[in-house]
């Protein structure tokens, strides 16, 4: 993202005061040193937390109500004021976020990502597609890049782990990013609540704990799912195309990739579940999951989850 106030790359002014699972205080930080350079525009460099605050940022800078004025809620979105944004440009060096949509793609950029966050970044694409695949919501034209992105993570993902070098497997899966948060316009879902809320709370790692919860969650929509999950599972070409199978072939991916099998094990534990439970309820994503997300589901998923029952 364009960051720190005292810092500069070749005359543009540079912002980097931007944790993981960004704040508030990073973005006002980012409209602060927008303005003291007197900007005219954003380039958002690296992974989704950067490219988070970035868009926030491009968003703020012209806007006289707060940040939070402007959440993914009912008709909030018609608060702010066009005249009051500017131009940003995504520049992604991650393979997973999708937060970029419209982007310049460079697999090159992510050559230097270690093995493990290649990991978690391409399940998390692989979640934005699976999850939007999932919907109740009528969206034909997102319900096929869902497909399609989720083979290109089945075809490319194992090779990254086996080669952390091979451009062509780098470039398919910022692909796969971009198809699945295009794909998401359709929804996401309670893989996405759990995590926002986990990561809220304790700053848990976005497509780390996506990828551990994925599987809990598939087997909760099961009753929803799985006339849709035969199609999926033969478009990817499993043995046993259904819930079972797709989730048996997510369970050896996590393997593949390292992820681990249990929230308890990422600092998740029972004590956390009262409040997260009602947090993930409240979170945006849980409307367009196929199975309602009460406090009790919720409650169930994250114990599932700390306990590693399916």
């Amino acid at each position: 993202m364009v960051a720190d106030a005292a810092a500069s790359c070749g005359g543009c002014p540079v912002y980097s005061d931007v944790q993981g699972n960004p704040t508030e205080a990073n973005v006002s930080g980012g409209v602060a040193a927008f303005k003291a350079h007197g900007c005219d525009g954003v380039i958002a460099f690296g992974g989704g937390s950067a490219m988070d605050a970035a868009k926030c940022v491009a968003l703020m800078v012209g806007q006289d109500r707060p940040l939070f004025d402007f959440e993914d809620r009912e008709d909030w979105c018609d608060r702010v004021d066009p005249a009051g944004m500017v131009p940003c440009v995504a520049v992604p060096t991650t393979s997973g976020t999708g937060s970029e949509a419209i982007a310049l793609l460079d697999p090159e950029l992510t050559l230097g990502l270690p093995k493990h966050v290649t990991a978690w970044v391409g399940i998390d694409a692989l979640s934005h597609s699976m999850e939007a695949f999932s919907s109740p919501f009528y969206h034909p034209m997102a319900h096929g890049m869902a497909l399609e992105g989720m083979r290109i993570v089945k075809d490319y993902l194992p090779r990254l782990m086996e080669d952390g070098a091979d451009l062509e497997a780098r470039s398919q899966l910022m692909v796969a990013s971009t198809l699945g948060a295009t794909a998401f316009q359709k929804g996401l879902g309670a893989m996405h609540s759990l995590t926002h809320a986990a990561g809220g709370l304790l700053n848990t790692q976005h497509g780390q704990t996506i990828s551990v919860v994925m599987p809990y969650v598939l087997q909760h929509n099961r009753p929803a799912i799985a006339d849709s999950f035969e199609a999926l599972g033969r478009y990817l070409d499993l043995e046993d195309a259904s819930v079972t199978g797709v989730t048996d072939w997510v369970l050896e991916l996590r393997e593949t990739c390292g992820i681990p099998n249990t929230l308890a094990e990422i600092g998740v534990d029972e004590a956390h579940v009262a409040t997260l439970a009602p947090m993930a309820v409240e979170d945006p994503s849980s409307g367009s999951n196929p199975t309602p997300v009460t406090e009790q589901a919720a409650t169930d998923l994250y114990l599932s989850a700390i306990r590693g029952k399916l």
